[in-house]
Formats: structure tokens, C-alpha cells, sequence
């Protein structure tokens, strides 16, 4: 996984909009979000992160977060 990517997308304010960590700030930031919101997701079978990439440069520029025991995040 690409943090920068995964930077790219959390630090824009537009697409977090309605979601309670935004903007972060820089890599180290995006590090810790991912490890502390991520990894124990990818462990359980049942809840997963997607990327929404450009087609034609597979660029992220969103995501979704789908868990089948909480909310759902579209950003």
C-alpha cells in the first residue's frame, strides 16, 4: 500500500467532509490513521477498505469502507 496515496486522499477536506478526522496533516499522521483504523480491519473478514481510483492513471481519489458490523464511509 501506498501511504502517499492513502495521504493524498485523507488530507483533502472535500472528500472527508463529513467525517471526524480531517484534514491530516502529513505522512507521519497518515501512518498512524492507517495502523490504528486499518490493520485491525484487514484482520476481521468481514470489513474492508477500497481505494476509488482514475481509470486512466489508477490514481485514488476517494474511498469506501465498508464493515458489515458498522457504518459505512464513502469519502
Amino acid at each position: 500500500m501506498r501511504i502517499e496515496a492513502l495521504f493524498f486522499i485523507l488530507k483533502d477536506e472535500e472528500v472527508n467532509k463529513f467525517l471526524p478526522w480531517y484534514p491530516i496533516k502529513d505522512i507521519e499522521e497518515t501512518k498512524h490513521f492507517y495502523e490504528e483504523r486499518y490493520i485491525s480491519k484487514y484482520l476481521q473478514p468481514q470489513a474492508y477498505a477500497y481505494a476509488i481510483c482514475l481509470k486512466e492513471d489508477n490514481y485514488p481519489i476517494g474511498y469506501i469502507n465498508v464493515d458489515m458490523e458498522e457504518h459505512h464511509d464513502f469519502g
